[in-house]
């Protein structure tokens, strides 16, 4: 597992949505796991080091759209789409956003 691989540094088409379930090991591995990238702890070094020590990691393969939660302009760009797409607000939000881009 690599914490925002460069371009070249990635090893699979796959990647984690942010939504995990650990066992109690993990907090020690965080307390001896050393800033990674961004100068931070990430919680995905520390889950590398369990799958190594602790008989690997089982997931869930995920066909849906991907959205990069790290990056504001695609944080902005989910809430758009999916606000879209919301039951409730889909549609009057659809009007907002045809009334709003006239203005551009």
């Amino acid at each position: 597992m690599i914490e925002k691989p460069k371009k070249g540094q990635e090893f699979s088409n796959y990647s984690i949505l942010g939504r995990v379930l650990l066992t109690p090991e993990i907090y020690d591995i965080l307390a001896r796991t050393k800033p990674g990238a961004g100068g931070e702890i990430q919680l995905t070094d520390a889950m590398a080091e369990y799958a190594r020590n602790y008989g690997g990691m089982t997931a869930v393969e995920f066909t849906g759209k991907h959205y990069d939660m790290g990056n504001k302009l695609k944080v902005a760009e989910a809430q758009v789409e999916l606000a879209l797409q919301h039951p409730e607000i889909g549609e009057a939000f659809r009007a907002y956003l045809k009334e709003f881009c006239k203005t551009l």
